[in-house]
């Protein structure tokens, strides 16, 4: 009997534990064959634990395990994106596969060897879109900045140093004309960026995260204020310049305060393995996570972009040929230009 998936609290926790189910729905043997390989523990790598991607992570680690015969996935946390490249790297070293879960900007900035890599990743490929992070640029309503020429000479909190949403925030900022010295940035986190905003010592700020945004809700619900609109002409050439970036749309109605549509920018999670990983190990893998979907949405509701028609969103890598075979046979074209 099939088991069922395990709640948010959980999911991450239990897919540590969890061993490969007798009878899987994607496994190889049935008919009396050869069954398939047995892969042993499988890692997943994710951010820190009791983030988002962990637990979806966790949620992804638990169905491979209980659908996919002859592997045990594991999640393991990490301290971000450079750790997991690494970690993905030894493995490749050792002949051994592994996933990860991790930004599409610092998959794509590893793969091309870009700072704060020293050196070219080649070997990483993408099975799919795994999550948005929409990047709100937010002031108070009083303020008087109704566009991002209005934060010259501003005090800005721009994200925690070399974190993604302090890269893409400069970068963002830096293609509507605004270089480093045209504002004074603070490396404020988001709990720091909602202090700021409250007690006036910052004059914008940056908030990231899975639609809805919950330190938006929570500042939005204490405070009066809005999220800065990106210039559209602005957006479309930053996202073909920077395939990480993706252009959001935050809904009227969504927040409070909110009665119009807002154009944001936001960037991406992507699931990503080796180039040598075995294609019939990718193939289960990637077939699990689209057809038990809604139990992975059970696990956290961001995994509801998880879909083939979103695979190809934000990622700039090229994709594992499993994966690209897979989609393609759901009606996705995932070429490389």
């Amino acid at each position: 009997m099939r088991r069922k998936i395990m709640g948010p609290a959980v999911a991450a926790t239990a897919a540590l534990a969890m061993v490969a189910a007798c009878g899987g729905n994607t496994g190889a043997g049935a008919d009396g064959d050869e069954g398939p390989q047995d892969y042993g523990i499988v890692p997943l790598y994710t951010p820190r634990q009791g983030g988002t991607a962990y637990i979806v992570g966790g949620g992804i680690a638990n169905l491979v395990s209980e659908h996919v015969d002859g592997v045990q996935a594991s999640v393991e946390a990490t301290t971000g994106t450079q750790e997991m490249v690494q970690r993905l790297a030894e493995r490749q070293q050792t002949g051994e596969p592994a996933f990860s879960l991790m930004d599409t900007a610092g998959t794509l900035w590893a793969y091309e060897g870009q700072p704060p890599y020293e050196q070219e990743y080649t070997e990483l490929r993408a099975l799919a879109f795994a999550g948005n992070a929409d990047l709100y640029m937010v002031a108070r309503a009083d303020s008087g900045i109704d566009e991002y020429a209005d934060l010259a000479g501003k005090t800005l909190g721009i994200g925690g140093p070399g974190s993604p949403t302090n890269l893409l925030t400069v970068e963002i900022l830096a293609a509507h004309g605004l270089d480093e010295g045209d504002y004074t940035g603070e490396f404020l986190g988001y709990e720091d960026v909602v202090n700021g905003l409250s007690n006036g010592s910052i004059d914008a700020g940056v908030l990231a995260g899975s639609p809805p945004v919950a330190a938006y809700t929570e500042l939005a619900t204490q405070e009066d204020v809005r999220i800065i609109p990106v210039d559209e002409q602005v957006a479309e050439e930053l996202v073909a310049e920077s395939p990480y970036f993706y252009q959001g749309v935050v809904e009227g109605g969504q927040y409070p305060g909110v009665e119009q549509e807002i154009p944001v920018m936001g960037f991406g999670t992507n699931l990503v393995t080796n180039a040598d990983t075995p294609d019939d190990l990718v193939r289960r893998v990637i077939e699990v996570v689209y057809e038990y979907h809604d139990d992975l949405v059970a696990v956290h509701g961001s995994a509801e972009v998880m879909t083939p028609e979103n695979a190809t969103r934000a990622i700039g890598i090229p994709f594992h040929p499993a994966a690209e075979e897979y989609l393609s046979e759901q009606g996705v074209d995932v070429g490389m230009e």
